[in-house]
């Protein structure tokens, strides 16, 4: 197993990372918050997207690749000076969840049948699933997306707000998921975060 992730990449930025070799018998996809906070438009993040998914399956046509909805925006932590309201973005993320839910699978040329998608837009719906910049999840959110992709691995019914409700400890490893003070101890700087979303940041 493995987790790759790209601060601040859009859509566009991941297509030559998904053309490399890959092995995984699954592939989990969650793309397209950047594009939105840069300014992009929809249709140029499911093109995007559509490459990254085209990609994938080329080089490793045996893969299923579970697509998330992304997650909404929500409204920043009073306490956040530096923080800007994303949330207002949430009407262009719902169309782009919208168009994954509809058009995806017909635009990717072979293997539809590989690609499940999967809600994560409804499944994070309280600040408490939010850290500080309502951008990234808390240690709560990151749960939750967790039970969503074992909920549509295992092939069982989305439960919009609670996906955890039903599963057990095992099957999300729970145990082990980092408190909230980790997380946002893993996070820089408000002011650094914002960069690195807004793709000003030339640190990386």
């Amino acid at each position: 197993m493995s987790h790759d992730g790209y601060p601040g990449f859009r859509t566009d930025q991941l297509v030559p990372i998904a053309s490399l070799p890959s092995i995984a018998d699954i592939t989990l996809v969650h793309a397209g918050t950047n594009d939105f906070i840069q300014g992009k438009s929809v249709d140029r993040a499911t093109v995007g997207l559509t490459y990254i998914i085209q990609n994938l399956i080329t080089q490793n046509p045996s893969t299923t690749i579970y697509v998330a909805q992304i997650i909404r925006y929500m409204k920043p932590a009073s306490t956040c000076i530096s923080c800007k309201d994303y949330s207002v973005l949430n009407p262009i993320v719902e169309q782009y969840n919208q168009w994954i839910s509809n058009q995806l699978t017909k635009t990717i040329i072979g293997f539809p049948n590989q690609i499940v998608i999967v809600d994560m837009y409804d499944a994070l719906t309280s600040s408490s699933d939010y850290s500080f910049d309502g951008v990234h999840p808390s240690s709560a959110g990151y749960q939750k997306m967790a039970c969503s992709w074992v909920r549509a691995i295992k092939k069982m019914p989305s439960m919009p707000g609670s996906p955890c409700s039903d599963l057990s400890l095992g099957e999300t490893k729970s145990l082990s998921t980092p408190l909230n003070s980790d997380v946002e101890k893993s996070l820089p700087q408000p002011e650094l975060i914002q960069q690195i979303m807004q793709g000003k940041y030339k640190g990386l």
